[in-house]
Order: C-alpha cells, then sequence, then structure tokens
C-alpha cells in the first residue's frame, strides 16, 4: 500500500516519538520526507531508519520559533521533492510538573513559544505554499488533555495544547474552501520520549499502565502515525477542522 507516493510530507520533532513514527509511516508509503527538528543526532538516526528501508528523506535541523528557519523548512521541501502535500506540526514540550503557583513566566513564555507559536509559524508557510498549489492537508499535534477536565501540575502544557485546537479550527474554516484541510490529532498516554522522562521525574505518575485510559494500555507512537495518515490521506478527505482523539477512552471517562 503507498498512498502517499509521489507526495511531499514535512514532519516537525521528528527526531522521536510521535513524529518519528509518523516520518517512517510516511515514507513507507511512498511519500518524501522532510525531517525538522533541533535534536540533530536524533533526527539523522529517524533519517538512517528511512533510508536503510529504501525511503526517500532530508533531515534538517529547524527550530520551529524561528521564522526564518520555519520559512526555509517549507522552501526547502518544496525544492527538494517539488511541492508540499502533507503538513506534520508535531514539534513540542512537556514542561516540569508543577502547581501554577510554583511555576515561572519562562517556563510559561517556553511553553507557549514551542507549543502554539511554532504550530502557528508551521502553518503560516506550509498554507501559504499549499494556497499556490491549490491543496494540502496539515495535522497539528494536540492532546487529549484537551477535552479532560484537567490534570494537576501541567497547566501550562494543557492551556498550550488547547490554544493548538483553537489555531487548528480556525485555520480549517479560513482554508476549506480553498483545498486545504487542516485538523488536529489528541494523542492519549503514548510511550514516548516525553512520557517516559516525565514518569522518570514524577514517580507515581502512573502507577502501572493500566491508569492511562480504560482501554488498559499505554499506545504505541505507531498508533498515532497510523491516525495521522489516514487523517491526512484521500481516504479522510472530508475530515476537516477535527480534533481527533486517539487516547484509549479517556475522553469519555
Amino acid at each position: 500500500m503507498a498512498r502517499f507516493s509521489g507526495k511531499s510530507v514535512i514532519v516537525t520533532g521528528s527526531s522521536g516519538g510521535i513524529g518519528r513514527a509518523t516520518a517512517i509511516a510516511y515514507a513507507k508509503e511512498g511519500a518524501s520526507v522532510l525531517l525538522a527538528d533541533i535534536k540533530s543526532a536524533e533526527n539523522t538516526e529517524t533519517l538512517e531508519m528511512i533510508t536503510s528501508q529504501g525511503g526517500t528523506a532530508i533531515a534538517l535541523y529547524v527550530n520551529v520559533t524561528d521564522q526564518a528557519q520555519v520559512k526555509s523548512m517549507v522552501d526547502t521541501a518544496v525544492k527538494e521533492f517539488g511541492g508540499l502535500d502533507v503538513g506534520i506540526n508535531n514539534a513540542g514540550i512537556f514542561p516540569d510538573v508543577k502547581p501554577i503557583h510554583e511555576q515561572d513566566d519562562e517556563t510559561y513564555q517556553k511553553t507557549m513559544d514551542i507549543n502554539v507559536r511554532g504550530v502557528w509559524l508551521c502553518m503560516k508557510y506550509q498554507i501559504l505554499q499549499m494556497l499556490e498549489q491549490g491543496s494540502g492537508a496539515i495535522v497539528n499535534t494536540a492532546s487529549s488533555k484537551t477535552v479532560v477536565s484537567g490534570t494537576a501540575g501541567s497547566a501550562f502544557y494543557s492551556a498550550s495544547k488547547c490554544a493548538v485546537v483553537g489555531l487548528t479550527r480556525s485555520a480549517a474554516l479560513e482554508y476549506a474552501s480553498a483545498g486545504i484541510r487542516i485538523n488536529a490529532i489528541g494523542p492519549g498516554a503514548t510511550m514516548t520520549p516525553i512520557l517516559e522522562n516525565l514518569v522518570r521525574e514524577n514517580p507515581g505518575y502512573f502507577d502501572d499502565g493500566t491508569e492511562a485510559a480504560p482501554i488498559g494500555f499505554i499506545a504505541d507512537p505507531a498508533d498515532m502515525a497510523s491516525a495521522i495518515l489516514y487523517m491526512t490521506s484521500d481516504e479522510g478527505r472530508y475530515i476537516v477542522g477535527h480534533n481527533l482523539m486517539v487516547d484509549g477512552g479517556i475522553a469519555i471517562t
């Protein structure tokens, strides 16, 4: 199956976790993938995972809060691959787990810069290219925390991901008639480096895997990749402005 044969894809945050799994999945289905991340060594590992299996990809150092670098990222994809069909805006951070009164302005600003402004900048330049083409699909990584009642200690993260959903929905309305479909994905607990670090730094955050979701286990990044590919494929052509919960049932508890 090669749903994305001949397609050009950008994946930010591709050095590990959901971003890496998504980039690999696109390459396996025939896409040419630009891997964008600030973790160059880990991003090179993703590149090697793709190219060793015969896939097509390039790795690029990109700080999503740097407007010039984001523009260059899109320009590079167009130059190397002939256009841009899909943008996956996945780069993000999860700040230290602390109650609000112990948080500081620096942490707040960094979280919002990367998780919100970074998504806006990526969308801006992806959309500019897609408007020229008259088509494209974008998925922004939000979180299941945008629909659950709240999670103690992660207010900044939750707020930033709620903002991502707001950006996604507004942009979806603005560009649907131009042939550009924009959606978000709301991952539940997924075994990524971010979650591994979260559990390591906060013993007891999950007493065991069954507390992560009603389904009884923590997701694999490949579970998120499958949903993302579906939303950006022709099979998902009528999905617009949706925040797809891929959370093992967290949203309905």
